[in-house]
């Protein structure tokens, strides 16, 4: 009557296993019958599966051979062919176009090709749409010079060719300003030189005589590039619906200051920090916002020097360009050639990123400056130019000087390189040089984050929230590492509270209210983290999970088909969506969600598992057997085989599961459930000394896990060992949390040993304990019944015995202590009139 009609050695609702009794023995008999067709069923998976690794390896090492796969050498390859190239067109343009001789543009080009500037458009995949505009750049501009030359001759041949260079200038402007926008300027450098190439007869022009054919052609010429310009700006609108890009102040802090004279003095300086960083790049970095470059808000500020000087260097480099033009020599020709193609290109393509037109989002940008350091360059060579034609005595010096640099330029890239290698070394160069720089804090910690090195996540997380205090994404992330629920919270709302529209953090917060049973204001947010972000799936998830806990089922659903609709083709969601079926018992509809899900992705272990967790539970064992199988095929992982494990051990192939534990727990001795499991195998083989060792060694690496201290507790209590019992399964409470269903299990086993010591007036209060902790716990209803019935208390026997029944109504066990509480209350009532004095009133 008071038996309970669970094993002991039970390990809960998911790794329960029975004893050997007769429905059991009958239930091994039938699955030894489908045991060889099984097996062989298994095998032929196993099989199957390792074909398909095979063939994956192969066409994997075949794509590796090709293009390395997803490593970087590859990407890195190209972008260097695409320098290279560059490299070559800047070196022609010095030998064709300026007519330097060979050692300059020699050295003109060694300086290009090693300019620590380009090291993040080189190195950076990002960055070869900057590399690749330079490539376009260059073949535009000398398609062009090419059209200016065929347009002067008399031939109509030359004539054709000429229109031809350029249409294919125009085209190949085209492709530089869609791999990035500024390589439309190269129309500007263009035209600006098509001039200078035409100045004697804008000179004829200006003085009024009669246009000849080659000042036709120069305004024909002008006419389409002007067009073409307005063409290429007016699609490049229409591709952002007739907007400029938005950016926080965070991207360009001085944008965003309402003080045009701060705005005007800041816009100046970086026009000098971006030609110092491309004359000296001495200290580099991958980014330049947040405070790297502090605004300048008063004509007091000391840095106004240099803006000053920059600009008075600027208009004598202009002033000396024109007056060499103004030379009648060849050497007059080709010293106003390099000066004017040096400030064209030097210029020209930086004004799209000097704020001068629009806004832009950024401060500073090393990999803009891979064009305007083709202007540098020149600049520089031709100085160097200059200094061996008037020092002929010192050429030997000059060289070595002009080698020295290249080196110097050498080595630094080299070492730009290295710091591009990875995310850590990329992040640990920023904050070497700019540590004043919140971005780079911020960046830092994200990467600890995802290395699992959370304190010293937080540590920059609140370093970057120092520096920047209205840094939203900071709050939200420093909030999801913090252990103190009302700190993080204050973390999420600040960052709400600066952006508005952050979906993460209004997915943040609601799932912190939901963890702390505030369903109704946890919706709210995730609704609007939905809102935010309308293809945020892992908040339709939640959102979902949420309606299904407050009974929304129907709304659920709706957003898993949303969801569905959105995304078809993701496995996960799939998967999401049988789980959700999985919990309402639509279990036929929830398996073909796997299936989906799986179908999708072949190797989604966690689909896998999760139908053959839920074949499991139909008592479909083969079935999921064959899916532990092919998801350990797939990767070996612990808890799967695990899983598979308890599976053996729940069908009573205890041998199977005893060979699956023992390699389990010698390749992963540090995985606690399955020693655990492993010491429920060895009591069904009655190692009952070999348990306790084992369930023991886990206790001793983990004093608070319960499933050992419970397993430890029932081994004592069937070896009547009750003091040691008692103390285990109040450790295994200790260890529980308030409202934690799982622990009503534990409350039940306090029960049955203070049930064993006769205590039965404690037995019932920790049976409450557990109804109280789940309501819809059968067998400590029953029990609780039983106590009663033992007290004769008949009133609440019937009330314990009469739940129960609601729960399980045919429960055997239940019904025969129904029916014999009935009889003892008629014995109970017959013998009470019996013993009744006579009355002598009326009968």
């Amino acid at each position: 009557m008071t038996q309970s009609s669970q094993s002991r050695w039970g390990g809960g609702a998911d790794n329960r296993v029975r004893g050997d009794g007769l429905r059991e023995r009958q239930t091994q008999r039938r699955v030894s019958q489908l045991e060889h067709q099984i097996a062989l069923e298994i095998e032929v998976c196993r099989e199957r599966n390792k074909g398909r690794m095979r063939k994956r390896v192969k066409e994997s090492s075949i794509l590796n051979a090709m293009i390395k796969g997803v490593e970087p050498y590859g990407f890195h390859a190209v972008n260097v062919g695409l320098h290279a190239a560059v490299t070559a067109l800047f070196t022609y343009i010095e030998l064709a176009i300026i007519q330097w001789d060979f050692e300059t543009a020699l050295y003109g080009g060694l300086l290009f090709a090693t300019h620590p500037i380009h090291t993040e458009a080189v190195a950076g995949i990002v960055g070869r749409a900057d590399v690749l505009t330079g490539l376009l750049l260059l073949l535009s501009f000398l398609s062009y010079t090419r059209a200016i030359h065929n347009s002067q001759q008399t031939s109509e041949c030359d004539i054709s060719r000429g229109t031809m260079w350029l249409i294919t200038s125009l085209v190949l402007a085209t492709g530089a300003m869609l791999a990035k926008e500024h390589g439309v300027t190269v129309l500007g450098i263009v035209l600006c030189y098509d001039f200078y190439a035409s100045k004697k007869g804008l000179r004829k022009l200006v003085d009024f005589q009669h246009l000849n054919k080659d000042q036709v052609n120069l305004i024909k010429r002008s006419l389409t590039i002007i067009s073409m310009v307005a063409f290429l700006l007016g699609f490049r609108m229409s591709m952002l619906n007739g907007a400029l890009p938005r950016f926080s102040e965070q991207d360009n802090p001085a944008s965003f200051s309402p003080h045009p004279m701060t705005r005007l003095l800041t816009y100046s300086y970086l026009l000098v920090f971006n030609a110092w960083l491309m004359l000296a790049p001495v200290n580099l970095s991958y980014d330049w916002q947040m405070g790297s470059i502090p605004l300048l808000h008063s004509f007091s500020d000391i840095r106004n020097l240099a803006t000053g000087i920059f600009f008075l260097t600027l208009v004598a480099l202009t002033r000396r360009a024109i007056l060499t033009d103004c030379v009648s020599s060849d050497t007059g020709d080709r010293n106003g050639r390099a000066m004017i193609l040096a400030m064209l290109f030097l210029v020209v393509p930086f004004l799209p990123a000097s704020n001068l037109f629009f806004s832009v989002g950024f401060v500073v940008a090393e990999r803009v400056l891979y064009v305007p350091s083709v202007g540098m360059c020149l600049l520089i060579t031709h100085g160097f130019s200059n200094l061996m034609d008037s020092f002929p005595k010192r050429r030997s010096i000059l060289r070595c000087l002009m080698l020295l640099l290249i080196a110097l330029f050498l080595i630094k890239t080299v070492q730009r390189n290295k710091v591009w290698h990875s995310r850590q070394t990329l992040f640990q160069s920023g904050l070497d040089a700019l540590p004043h720089n919140a971005k780079m804090h911020y960046n830092y910690a994200n990467l600890q984050k995802d290395l699992g090195n959370v304190n010293e996540a937080i540590e920059h997380y609140q370093t970057t929230l120092r520096l920047w205090p209205d840094h939203a994404s900071a709050h939200n992330n420093l909030g999801t590492l913090l252990e103190d629920p009302t700190e993080a919270k204050m973390h999420f709302m600040e960052a709400i509270r600066i952006n508005p529209l952050h979906p993460r953090a209004h997915f943040n917060m609601g799932n912190l209210l939901s963890k702390k049973g505030q369903l109704p204001t946890a919706i709210r947010f995730m609704e609007r983290a939905v809102q935010l972000d309308h293809t945020y799936s892992d908040a339709y998830t939640n959102l979902a999970a949420m309606y299904s806990e407050v009974g929304r089922h129907h709304d659920a659903e709706q957003l898993h088909k949303t969801l569905l609709s959105m995304d078809k083709d993701n496995p996960d969601v799939h998967n999401n969506y049988g789980a959700f079926l999985q919990k309402l018992g639509r279990t036929e509809e929830a398996l073909i969600s796997y299936k989906e899900a799986v179908e999708l992705q072949a190797n989604h272990t966690v689909a896998l598992v999760n139908a053959a967790k839920l074949l499991r539970s139909l008592k479909r064992n083969s079935e999921a057997e064959l899916l532990y199988q092919r998801t350990l095929s797939v990767n070996d992982d612990p808890k799967v085989r695990d899983h598979l494990g308890i599976l053996y051990l729940n069908t009573g192939r205890v041998v199977e599961a005893r060979e699956t534990y023992e390699l389990l727990t010698s390749q992963y001795p540090d995985e606690l459930e399955a020693k655990i499991h492993f010491a429920q195998v060895m009591l069904h083989e009655q190692h009952l000394r070999d348990a306790e060792n084992m369930l023991l060694s886990v206790v001793q690496m983990n004093e608070t896990q319960r499933d050992a201290l419970r397993q430890l507790a029932l081994l004592y209590s069937h070896e009547n060992r009750t003091t040691e019992a008692l103390e285990y399964i109040l450790r295994a409470l200790k260890a529980c949390h308030n409202n934690d269903t799982t622990c009503a299990q534990l409350h039940a086993e306090h029960a049955n040993i203070l049930k064993d010591m006769d205590d039965m007036d404690t037995a019932a209060e920790s049976y409450k304990m557990a109804v109280q902790v789940n309501p819809s716990f059968t067998l400590a209803h029953l029990n609780l019944g039983v106590i009663y019935h033992i007290k004769r208390d008949f009133k609440q026997a019937w009330k314990y015995y009469r739940t129960a029944q609601l729960l399980e109504p045919h429960n055997r066990l239940l019904l025969e202590n129904m029916e014999k509480l009935r009889r003892a209350e008629m014995a109970f009532l017959r013998l009470q009139v019996k013993d009744a004095p006579a009355s002598d009133s009326c009968r």
